[in-house]
């Protein structure tokens, strides 16, 4: 959780050192929710992405890992930029959980 926290508030760090209009949300739950605003759609997917992709260091083989999350985050990225609805990306996660946990890539640190 702390270090989630810290790749929370670098994000936050290259967005204001970017001049980058952003807005965050903390919930009662725990949850942050970050609001980026920009004209470039390939930055928000790209930035969508990497952070996805950060948030699942916690698997064995992250350099594997890793690249593979980056592609998926840019998917769910492109997903909800084309269609906005997070019940359609929430979806798509299962299925690519699914396919995952079949081929075996869950296996934690």
């Amino acid at each position: 959780m702390e270090n989630i926290q810290k790749l929370f508030q670098y994000t936050i760090e290259l967005l204001k050192l970017m001049s980058i209009k952003h807005d965050y949300t903390h919930f009662s739950s725990g949850a942050i929710m970050l609001d980026v605003w920009h004209n470039n759609k390939f930055f928000i997917i790209l930035l969508n992405a990497s952070i996805f992709a950060l948030i699942h260091i916690i698997y064995l083989h992250a350099s594997f890992i890793l690249p593979l999350t980056f592609i998926g985050g840019i998917a769910f990225s492109w997903i909800y930029y084309k269609y906005p609805n997070l019940i359609l990306v929430s979806i798509s996660h299962c299925i690519l959980n699914f396919m995952a946990m079949i081929l075996g890539f869950f296996t934690l640190r």
